[in-house]
């Protein structure tokens, strides 16, 4: 999301991480120049204006150099009829694709747009180095005029410290499951104690973490005849059984049970002479 960054925060992790919380380096903000380039978009049309950011990487001030996005303001001198059917966009060197202006339908100011601040997280932890892009396109009927623009970015210099950067609990180290975080260490099955980390698992009526042979060998039905658990097929996931009269049977073992059952009435039957 070009306004909020990606995706929803995690409050749990959030809190976990504060904890031992290691500030980002200092920030560094590179600049443009200013461009004029007077260009004016026709109807239905648009236009592609680039600049290769050179000053983020070669500048002699440090507090200009910025390996390490954190947001990209835009700033746009625009003259239009119709500022409601203007969409704008901004590429980044790495072919990033921002909306920085959507079109909008209940807009119809004809002020169009005087030194306007776009800003935009969308490109957080990019390399700002390369060429830059940015397009107008104009929706409408009316004509547009892109006056002057420039581009600012706010970063590092260096790259972000990770909140906790010892090999117990480096970020890679950390698992997300049953929404929480564990150690990869310690996310491991309850009744094994095997870790799982990278296997499948899953979890009980109280959310504790089993193994899958391990969950169907502890909840999976005994079998009325055998009286072992009635475990899926091998390449399977779903387990077979046949209940009958409330018992729970192996296929294979009620095939007995029933082959039984008919050589006992047999014999009862030849007992009793009723043939």
């Amino acid at each position: 999301s070009s306004r909020y960054g990606f995706g929803l925060m995690d409050a749990s992790l959030m809190t976990w991480y504060a904890s031992g919380w290691k500030n980002v380096p200092p920030m560094s903000t590179c600049e443009s120049m200013t461009y004029n380039p007077k260009k004016t978009i026709k109807s239905k049309s648009n236009e592609t204006f680039s600049v290769d950011l050179k000053e983020c990487k070669k500048s002699g001030d440090i507090k200009s150099q910025v390996n390490y996005i954190e947001q990209v303001q835009v700033i746009v001198n625009l003259s239009t009829t119709n500022r409601g059917e203007i969409e704008i966009y901004l590429y980044s060197p790495s072919n990033t694709k921002t909306t920085i202006l959507p079109r909008r339908a209940n807009d119809h100011s004809d002020q169009g747009f005087a030194n306007w601040a776009f800003l935009t997280v969308q490109l957080w932890f990019e390399n700002s180095h390369g060429l830059w892009k940015l397009q107008i396109c104009n929706t409408g009927e009316g004509s547009t005029e892109l006056i002057s623009w420039q581009l600012i970015v706010h970063g590092t210099r260096d790259c972000p410290v990770s909140p906790r950067s010892s090999s117990e609990t480096n970020q890679s180290n950390i698992l997300r499951a049953t929404g929480k975080p564990y150690h990869g260490q310690c996310f491991s099955c309850m009744t094994c104690q095997k870790s799982l980390g990278g296997m499948p698992f899953t979890v009980d009526a109280t959310m504790q973490i089993h193994s899958i042979d391990c969950f169907h060998e502890k909840f999976s039905p005994g079998c009325y005849v055998c009286h072992r658990a009635i475990l899926p097929l091998i390449g399977q996931e779903e387990r077979i059984a046949i209940i009958a009269f409330d018992r729970s049977y192996h296929i294979d073992c009620y095939r007995y049970e029933v082959s039984l059952y008919l050589i006992k009435i047999s014999m009862y039957l030849v007992e009793m002479n009723c043939f």
